[in-house]
């Protein structure tokens, strides 16, 4: 997850034709959380080995996005891997997300299903839990939530009207 601040940017000098055609794809966005956990900053640094928070935002008060895009060594043209290890294509490094989270499977249309991959922590499309190895189409606004991180799934013109609008003040 990286950010917002390029797309930001980007958003403030673009009109929304120009935006949409060099961010021509899907992206998941992390919207700030109002409450919940966050994590405790360390006063110093330690080299102990401690137990990860699960259950804990690290951006918890940040916006964040994520371009849903395949890596180019990805020799699978139809499946787009969302994970915690660093070879998938959507890296979402946070621990309760499984190292191959689910697939985000390409449609003959461009569309996009997503198929969990029997992740411990589960799936989540609008707050109903995917059966493991369902697959559900995806709609622009849809809530995924992978373990504990909830992304709402956009197009380029829904990241541009969002980083206009609700982004135009800083938060």
């Amino acid at each position: 997850m990286q950010p917002v601040d390029t797309y930001l940017a980007a958003a403030k000098t673009a009109k929304l034709d120009e935006f949409i055609s060099r961010n021509p794809r899907f992206f998941l966005v992390k919207r700030p959380r109002k409450r919940g956990n966050t994590p405790s900053t360390p006063a110093t640094i330690s080299y102990d080995t401690v137990l990860a928070q699960v259950d804990v935002d690290p951006f918890a008060g940040e916006w964040r996005l994520v371009p849903v895009q395949k890596r180019a060594d990805n020799p699978f043209p139809e499946r787009i891997t969302v994970g915690r290890a660093t070879n998938c294509d959507v890296v979402l490094r946070l621990p309760s997300i499984s190292k191959l989270h689910a697939l985000l499977i390409v449609g003959n249309d461009g569309s996009l299903s997503l198929r969990d991959n029997q992740a411990v922590n589960e799936t989540f499309v609008n707050g109903r839990k995917l059966a493991s190895n369902a697959q559900v189409l995806l709609n622009i606004g849809d809530i995924i939530s992978f373990g504990r991180l909830d992304l709402e799934f956009v197009d380029a013109a829904t990241l541009f009207k969002m980083l206009r609008g609700e982004m135009s003040h800083p938060i």
